[in-house]
């Protein structure tokens, strides 16, 4: 169990210098780097999709085949597979 003496006030933390939320004092701001890293992982992410999608797409073959009933005629099945 936490005790009020133990747990520090909001006061102590903004004055206390070793205490730093989302900037560093003596370094460049966290922002640019949080967005490249950001945009990094959406690059990574679309690409990875892309591939799943183009594998998805290559394991099922010819869309026309899948959407032709077996017991369609040779005339019909010749005409959509046209070239």
């Amino acid at each position: 169990m936490v005790f009020g003496s133990e747990v520090p006030n909001h006061a102590s933390l903004i004055n206390d210098r070793n205490f730093r939320a989302t900037t560093l004092e003596d370094g460049p701001p966290l922002m640019p780097g949080f967005i490249i890293q950001r945009l990094l992982q959406a690059v990574i992410v679309m690409l990875a999709m892309s591939l799943i999608v183009f594998l998805g797409v290559y394991a099922i073959g010819n869309p026309i085949d899948v959407l032709i009933p077996p017991e369609a005629p040779q005339d019909i099945q010749r005409r959509l597979n046209w070239p």
